[in-house]
């Protein structure tokens, strides 16, 4: 159980209620509820930005950057949520499964981009959390 009298709890909570929030936009984009489509200036003369082909780069840039975040936060040697870093771990997989194998297959983008996002703030959240543990920690030393 989540204790939201604590700061940590709070944080927990809303990441939790985030990944409820995007698994909903996972669903209605399979039912076909929801669609990312090609955004541009003018679609007539072929100026149009397509989302999905931007996305893979995205992703890998997301757990590169995770990676270096993680790296960065074992040299300052402090310890993260163990929860978070698992639920990180298995989007990271799934991203990276879905965006590699299924690059040539036309993925669908919408769920990239879900679990890109989904992933940027479980980094985020896990990054603070270890923040709070070694501030924290300071001031009990």
């Amino acid at each position: 159980m989540i204790n939201l009298k604590k700061p940590a709890g709070v944080l927990l909570g809303i990441f939790i209620i985030l990944i409820l929030f995007f698994v909903t936009l996972t669903v209605l984009d399979w039912l076909g509820i929801t669609t990312i489509a090609t955004y541009g200036v003018n679609k007539t003369i072929g100026w149009a930005i397509d989302i999905c082909s931007l996305i893979f780069f995205f992703n890998v840039a997301a757990v590169l950057a995770a990676m270096l975040g993680y790296g960065l936060l074992s040299l300052f040697k402090t310890r993260v949520n163990k929860a978070v870093s698992g639920i990180h771990l298995a989007i990271v997989s799934i991203l990276l499964l879905i965006s590699i194998v299924l690059h040539k297959y036309d993925a669908p983008c919408t769920i990239l981009i879900y679990l890109g996002i989904l992933g940027i703030v479980a980094f985020v959240t896990n990054t603070i959390l270890a923040i709070r543990y070694k501030l924290s920690d300071k001031k009990k030393n």
